[in-house]
């Protein structure tokens, strides 16, 4: 099996330990995960709704061309792309965590708004 690192996908030393991946993982999981990556390339057009993208810079695990990918076939005509540069894959625990949390949710906001005024 192959083996990684178990505090790999986290910049930030403080809080690494306290989110560790698995020191190994059985190899037909990373078959599984290229099948599922496959389908979702094939269905990002039919993917319709608003979209943030976020992603680290610094990511360990995939590169900003993923994101390139998304924001040229996602089928939604609202996109917004997010790109960190003090984290690497974990985004919601790293050093940006609360940069994440609040573009997050003022994204939402947007959208349960135009609902609200819709709705009226």
């Amino acid at each position: 099996m192959p083996s990684l690192p178990s505090f790999w996908h986290v910049k930030n030393p403080t809080v690494r330990y306290d989110h560790l991946g698995y020191p190994v993982f059985p190899a037909v999981s990373l078959s599984e995960l290229y099948k599922l990556m496959r389908t979702v390339k094939k269905i990002l057009p039919d993917i319709r709704v608003p979209t943030l993208i976020i992603h680290s810079r610094e990511d360990d695990s995939h590169s900003l061309r993923s994101v390139d990918l998304m924001e040229r076939h996602l089928g939604s005509t609202v996109k917004e792309k997010l790109i960190l540069d003090n984290s690497y894959h974990v985004v919601t625990v790293d050093y940006q965590k609360e940069r994440v949390a609040a573009e997050v949710v003022r994204f939402f906001r947007r959208f349960i708004k135009n609902a609200s005024d819709s709705a009226s």
